[in-house]
């Protein structure tokens, strides 16, 4: 009697889990506005790109963890206001990024924002001093570490950052080489909700 409860049971969780990826399938499907064909195996990687794509597409966002982070900023005078208000650790920063994998035999790319919740800039003192001698439109490469291990990271698609952002914010992530910092008001202003991050 028991075995019998426990095979519905397990029966009702893969029914489950089946159509939980069948609604994530069709949510990727709908928005790329095609077919897969679905019928040949797919990989653990495969499946972990629908995953990532659907949660994007689904729940507007991706929420994961990140360890440390590298890119490139354009110095400004912006910039050098930043670092001369700052000890080197930032609320937020965030920049553009772009996925592309292979779903189902086809290559699909996403574009997104990346927001980092408490991070540092390693090396601080001497990025400051470098930044002294920059000249405006020169690129720095800075790296950053979580403050709290680990860092929690959001996803969120870039057409729908740009969608709710305002002039101002929308310029600045287009136009921007690399990561910026993120103050609590800039998030607010790209309509992005606290619960989130």
């Amino acid at each position: 009697m028991v075995s019998s409860t426990i095979l519905i049971s397990n029966l009702y969780i893969r029914i489950d889990n089946d159509i939980d990826l069948l609604e994530r399938i069709v949510s990727v499907e709908e928005y790329y506005d095609r077919e897969f064909d679905y019928r040949e195996r797919v990989t653990q990687e495969e499946l972990n790109y629908l995953y990532y794509l659907s949660e994007m597409i689904m729940k507007e966002h991706y929420q994961g963890t990140w360890e440390a982070y590298s890119d490139r900023v354009r110095v400004s005078d912006k910039l050098r206001e930043l670092f001369e208000k700052s000890n080197g650790e930032y609320g937020y920063i965030y920049g553009v990024g772009e996925v592309e994998d292979k779903l189902f035999g086809e290559t699909l790319n996403f574009k997104f924002l990346r927001i980092m919740n408490h991070a540092r800039i390693v090396d601080f003192e001497k990025k400051k001093q470098q930044l002294k001698y920059a000249d405006n439109g020169d690129t720095m490469k800075l790296h950053y570490l979580p403050v709290d291990e680990p860092g929690i990271a959001i996803d969120i698609p870039l057409n729908l950052v740009l969608e709710r952002a305002d002039n101002e914010i929308r310029n600045q992530i287009l136009n921007n080489d690399g990561m910026v910092l993120m103050s609590t008001e800039k998030k607010v202003k790209m309509g992005i909700n606290n619960d989130q991050i």
